[in-house]
């Protein structure tokens, strides 16, 4: 960028710009992940037999838990999931009491019968063979260790628990709307996760999920007539016939009639699992990874189904230009649940309507693998991170790849709800805890919506090359591991040498808004532009002059805030940098050698990626009625 001759503008405040830039790019290239990181890790092998007359499980587990943190631990918890899945739950409870709950929740809790709910019961519990005393507390499984597990210990804990299958309601169950058999997520007794914050021990009441990574081994024994789609990959596809997977046998059933499906996943942090006798299985073969997997009932929406993985190549080539290859060797969409979610290598979704429809939630589901499954971040306490940001990069690949787009106008949607979000009365600030939104549409919009804004409207802040770049580096650096808000903003420091503190607690801690209005005027023959900052939420300014003679010139207006600006054209036009704005003024001037008649329009924010309220008054059109004096 390059200040344009004959323009006033004024020379002292550019000194002072060009040494806060200096001083910026030299201290914030100093920013880079917070030093001392560290995650539990918890291995798990697991046996479970499928009773389908009775609907219920038989497991047996060891748990490897690894303790790589600083902490002495006391105690453990576990989730268990199934248990929710009873009239009188919090679940239960929750949902009916919400002013808008989930139809696919409603009143249906509390009206199973006792053959129909769903619950986990633990036998035997023992630490390094010594037998430990729990508690059941809703879904949480409480557990006093008789002896503390040191920093730098691993212990083994062995578990027998016996499970039965809920009646599908939400995510998982048997029987569900689409007639798929078993929808088994959230299925198994799961050690809570464990961070810098202590335990994670959240009731389960439907919303968000967070868990230690590690690896894991099940063993699923199950009548021969089911066909099973699973996180990770199968061990033994000779032994049980199918055509997918590349290990040799492994275990085998002696038992007549049953076969044991043997998955193995390394590096994820939940395991997933669906069987039905109907299922069809296709798979296809990304050019340096993955193999993707289908398991579908071709009575359900074949076609759609089969067009579905046309789709898959440029999927996970796009996926992986903006955002990070996908690193493991397998992924399976599924038929079940009751709509779309979510999980380790594997994604359960339904099959109704278009095929749009379907490639929507497919890519969506998938998405989340990058942002839920390795980036995972904690969805409960910062679901716009995961949901905002799969949400928008759903709309991107739905641009790119199905409907053969540039990309550029893929947001225009989440802007749209964006503002009707923000015109809301009781509107909670975006760090609002998943589990404590007062209302399911209030959820959707601030976790998916507003979270897809926040990440767009970054893009104006510090650039594409810069945010691309901040993209890539922010997977690199925190894959495999549970990165928090904070994590991603020192990556995008580094990436764009800025400072965004202010961007993030403006975005999401505040109920602030966006709101600038630009006019003009003209005193001695030459033209001034005027703009005012009405909202409580600073923003930088890309500010477009169309001049009468067709010339356009543009204006960049960095915060003092960010201690430096972007290092981009406004719509491909050479760009004057003027003074930062300090955030306190609520006006800034911009004086011009020229009359004001030679103006046509001035625009703020010509991309339309800022999310101002009253847009309205970005746009100044040039009127003779305007040539009154400041």
């Amino acid at each position: 960028m390059h200040a344009m001759p004959g323009l006033n503008l004024q020379t002292n405040l550019n000194k002072r710009f060009i040494f806060s830039l200096f001083f910026a790019t030299a201290s914030l290239s100093l920013f880079g992940q917070a030093a001392g990181y560290w995650q539990i890790r918890t291995d798990y092998d697991m046996h479970v037999r499928l009773d389908d007359a009775k609907h219920q499980l038989a497991g047996q587990q060891k748990l490897t838990l690894h303790n790589q943190s600083p902490d002495t631990l006391f105690a453990l918890y576990y989730h268990l999931y199934f248990n929710a899945f009873q009239p009188q739950s919090a679940m239960d409870f929750r949902s009916r009491w919400l002013p808008d709950p989930d139809r696919r929740v409603g009143s249906r809790i509390a009206a199973l019968t006792e053959d129909q709910i769903g619950f986990q019961k633990i036998s035997s519990l023992q630490i390094n063979s010594t037998k430990l005393p729990f508690k059941v507390v809703g879904t949480i499984l409480e557990v006093q260790l008789p002896a503390p597990i040191l920093p730098g210990e691993t212990v083994n804990i062995d578990m027998v628990f016996q499970s039965q299958v809920p009646l599908q309601i939400r995510r998982s169950g048997r029987n569900s709307a689409d007639g798929i058999d078993y929808s088994m997520t959230q299925w198994y007794p799961k050690l809570c996760a464990y961070d810098a914050q202590g335990w994670h021990a959240d009731p389960y009441i439907g919303r968000e999920f967070y868990g230690n990574f590690g690896r894991f081994e099940v063993n699923l024994d199950l009548p021969a007539k089911y066909v099973v789609g699973a996180t990770g990959v199968l061990q033994n596809p000779q032994e049980i016939g199918m055509g997918y997977g590349t290990k040799s046998p492994n275990v085998t059933s002696k038992e007549k009639g049953r076969h044991i499906w043997t998955f193995k996943a390394e590096d994820v942090h939940d395991f997933a699992w669906a069987a039905d006798p109907d299922y069809q299985h296709d798979q296809i073969n990304i050019p340096g990874g993955p193999t993707v997997h289908f398991l579908y009932q071709p009575q359900s929406n074949l076609e759609n189904w089969k067009k579905l993985q046309t789709y898959m190549v440029p999927f996970f080539q796009n996926m992986a230009q903006y955002f990070g290859k996908y690193p493991y060797p397998a992924f399976s969409f599924i038929e079940g649940g009751d709509g779309g979610m979510e999980y380790p290598m594997a994604t359960l979704i339904t099959s109704r309507g278009a095929l749009d429809g379907l490639v929507s939630v497919a890519f969506h589901e998938a998405i989340h693998n990058w942002f839920y499954g390795i980036l995972a971040t904690h969805e409960g306490k910062y679901p716009w991170m995961d949901e905002g940001f799969t949400h928008f990069a759903t709309e991107l690949m739905m641009d790119l790849v199905f409907k053969g787009g540039d990309g550029r106008e893929a947001q225009k949607g989440n802007y749209q709800a964006y503002f009707a979000l923000l015109k809301k009365d009781q509107r909670q600030p975006l760090s609002t805890h998943a589990d404590w939104y007062n209302r399911n549409s209030d959820y959707s919009l601030s976790a998916y919506v507003a979270g897809a804004v926040y990440l767009n409207q970054l893009r104006y802040v510090i650039g594409e090359q810069a945010w691309r770049q901040g993209m890539l580096q922010y997977f690199e650096t925190w894959k495999f591991k549970h990165p928090s808000p904070w994590d991603f903003l020192r990556v995008m420091e580094r990436s764009s040498h800025l400072e965004l503190d202010w961007y993030h607690e403006q975005f999401v801690y505040s109920l602030q808004t966006i709101d600038y209005r630009v006019t003009a005027s003209e005193e001695n023959g030459k033209a001034t532009m005027i703009l005012e900052r009405k909202g409580g939420f600073p923003m930088p300014i890309d500010l477009l002059v169309r001049l009468k003679s067709g010339k356009k010139l543009a204006f960049y207006i960095p915060l003092e805030l960010m201690r430096g600006g972007k290092k981009e054209k406004i719509q491909g036009e050479e760009t004057t940098v003027m003074p930062a704005w300090e955030w306190v003024f609520t006006s800034y001037r911009i004086p011009l050698n020229f009359p004001l008649e030679q103006i046509s329009e001035i625009e703020i924010d010509p991309s339309k990626h800022m999310a101002d309220v009253y847009p309205q008054d970005n746009l100044w059109q040039g009127e003779e009625k305007a040539k009154t004096k400041p």
